[in-house]
């Protein structure tokens, strides 16, 4: 490519040890005694903050891949590359209202964090895209049983009939959306997409989260999910070229098939690498590199970042069909 000069990267590794201070530390002794230009992590929000404070004091670009609320407010060194919950609300929604041409939408959510913040943003996002949250229903984290929720979510009606000697239930919904958002893990999905077919919720498009993204729910779920629609930041079976090639040189190196960790974690690489080579090792110029980057091939997507300097993608929107998951066109 255009302005890259071949350069030898070198790459250390040092240990976090989860401990913010050692985080600190390590990017002084890095930065100071190893003359390291650029660097990638950490994951763990608990470090995250203190590494990023003492990079942005030190003037060292840092391609960070925590999650954690506000980090690249730190200062202009600080790149995040991470599948941010903005984002894959963001997508589901638009996916949702702009494709699907669906308007009226439920929400069905545990009470963890994960839970609250995605139903809260995807809740901003319909409502930015003129589109109606009809109800909401929240239940607790590590439930087994959602037939009071889904009852009161849709309203149902229950009757019963006599076929013979038999009674037979018979429940009518009330509440009549396109679409209903669940953000929440595959496994806890497995249980709920069985529960909606038992209060005979029909025509109702399930939307999910990057949670639900394990070939677990097809063995938990089978045909109750099939046909539903959810986001990842990485899906290794995507036949969007980058990623497809990623995939195959990781399986032949280490046998395994890799995950978004993986994926982001290379992506991050590869445009530090890119960076330095194009600014021939100096931190200024590094930074405004990454800055300007528009439009990078990784394994996660053609990556800009934006003016708060979050790795901005196409997000992976998957869907099951024939018992598999894969990636909707």
């Amino acid at each position: 490519q255009d302005n890259i000069q071949p350069i030898l990267v070198a790459v250390l590794v040092r240990d976090t040890r989860d401990d913010p201070i050692a985080s600190a530390k390590a990017v002084e002794e890095l930065t100071l005694n190893e003359n390291v230009v650029g660097i990638i992590g950490p994951l763990l929000s608990i470090t995250a903050t203190d590494t990023a404070r003492k990079a942005q004091e030190l003037r060292t670009p840092i391609i960070t891949l925590s999650q954690k609320e506000g980090l690249t407010n730190t200062g202009h060194y600080i790149f995040r590359n991470f599948l941010l919950p903005s984002e894959q609300a963001k997508a589901i929604a638009a996916y949702a209202i702009s494709k699907l041409k669906y308007k009226k939408f439920a929400i069905l959510y545990p009470n963890s964090p994960y839970g609250l913040e995605l139903a809260n943003l995807f809740k901003e996002e319909v409502k930015k895209g003129n589109g109606e949250i009809a109800a909401e229903e929240q239940y607790k984290e590590g439930q087994t049983y959602f037939g009071k929720e889904i009852t009161k979510l849709f309203k149902i009606k229950e009757t019963e009939k006599k076929e013979g000697r038999r009674k037979i239930k018979i429940f009518e919904t009330t509440v009549k959306i396109d679409a209903l958002y669940i953000p929440d893990y595959f496994d806890t999905i497995g249980l709920i997409a069985p529960h909606l077919a038992y209060y005979n919720i029909k025509d109702v498009k399930i939307l999910g989260s990057n949670g639900w993204n394990s070939p677990k729910l097809i063995d938990m779920a089978g045909k109750y999910v099939e046909g539903s629609v959810f986001i990842d930041g990485f899906f290794s079976g995507s036949k969007r070229e980058p990623t497809a090639q990623f995939v195959s040189n990781f399986k032949n190196l280490y046998g395994t098939e890799p995950g978004i960790i993986e994926a982001q974690t290379y992506d991050a690489v590869k445009m530090m690498i890119e960076a330095i080579s194009k600014s021939n090792g100096e931190k200024e110029r590094i930074q405004a590199t990454l800055a300007d980057l528009k439009g990078f091939p990784g394994a996660t997507g053609s990556i800009t970042f934006n003016k708060d300097r979050e790795a901005i993608k196409d997000m992976f929107i998957l869907t099951i069909k024939g018992g598999r998951i894969v990636e909707v066109n």
